[in-house]
């Protein structure tokens, strides 16, 4: 990382803004660290740096003024509505406009690399698949799979702006599934049910271990590649293969049937029977495995965890947070 390194995070409060954040403190050689993000953040503003400065702002509204008054170089752009919400227009400010309203500052404020956080969603889910996506593939989100349509678009306004601005170098990050540490994903919410219902015909799914992804965002923020990269774990997990080692029970409905219930439970919002849309199970049903051939020749990067071991790391660290939450810090 070059020295003096000035970086902007938005996003700062979520699950990926934390994990990044506290990677970056790593770094000596960072001079000033910006979270933004619409909430506060008690975890990040109890690590005491004074290199970290967070703002509560919403990405939707201009930051020009922050990326002059900090002298900004780098913003890395991560703020995102993840869990699924019947508020659409909400989810379409930060998810598209947020986007395009940071590309825009970028651009006119000088800032010379931006890292973007896309995800491997974009390229759509396949019945089924003989080869990983890679990153010429063309974008082609699930129909209705809101987070998808947004991360497409998102991606598509970045490669528009990519040679149209004044920002001299933008990468893209197209992980799978990030799982690791603290993961608060709604898929994760739903497979850690005691009752669990689950497609009869499932895909099987490829994870980003949360240590893999800030090891590849402290690689690019040295090298700054103007390029798009998939990110994704070797191997893959089916949904049921999860859940059994949950210790939960899976039940297994015909998609149709599964479907008809899903929409019922979500009209309702009964957060009991589903936390998201049927758009959303499709990632269960189709695949959607990316190549991370081209991070890894271009970075010189290895994957620490394939998915299973991704996987598994989480479920002994969902223990022992649920141990300290109940009987207190760990000796």
């Amino acid at each position: 990382m070059t020295s003096g390194r000035r970086i902007l995070i938005t996003g700062s409060s979520g699950y990926l803004g934390r994990a990044i954040i506290r990677t970056l403190l790593t770094q000596a050689d960072l001079e000033v660290l910006i979270g933004v993000d619409i909430r506060s953040s008690a975890a990040l503003t109890q690590l005491g740096d004074p290199r970290l400065r967070l703002i509560v702002a919403d990405v939707a509204d201009p930051i020009d003024h922050l990326l002059r008054e900090y002298k900004i170089d780098t913003v890395l752009h991560a703020a995102f509505v993840l869990r699924p919400s019947h508020d659409l227009r909400r989810m379409r400010r930060t998810n598209v406009e947020g986007t395009r309203q940071i590309l825009r500052a970028c651009s006119a404020c000088g800032v010379s690399h931006l890292l973007h956080l896309s995800s491997a969603s974009v390229y759509g889910f396949l019945p089924h698949q003989t080869m990983p996506f890679v990153e010429t593939d063309s974008l082609n989100p699930e129909p209705g799979f809101t987070y998808a349509e947004h991360k497409a678009e998102g991606d598509r306004l970045v490669q528009e702006t990519r040679n149209q601005s004044s920002i001299e170098t933008i990468t893209v990050f197209r992980p799978s599934f990030i799982i690791g540490g603290e993961s608060d994903n709604p898929l994760y919410e739903h497979l850690s049910r005691r009752f669990v219902f689950l497609p009869s015909r499932m895909s099987s799914l490829q994870l980003t271990h949360i240590d893999d992804l800030c090891a590849a965002v402290l690689r690019v923020l040295e090298r700054r590649p103007n390029e798009n990269y998939n990110l994704g774990a070797p191997g893959a997990l089916s949904p049921l293969q999860m859940v059994q080692r949950l210790h939960g029970r899976a039940i297994l409905l015909p998609q149709r049937l599964l479907h008809a219930c899903n929409d019922v439970g979500w009209a309702l919002r009964a957060r009991w029977l589903t936390n998201w849309p049927s758009s959303a199970i499709s990632s269960l049903e189709g695949y959607w495995w990316v190549s991370s051939e081209k991070l890894e020749r271009q970075m010189s990067l290895s994957f620490r965890y394939d998915t299973e071991k991704a996987f598994d790391s989480w479920v002994r660290e969902r223990v022992r947070l649920r141990y300290h939450r109940r009987f207190g810090a760990l000796e």
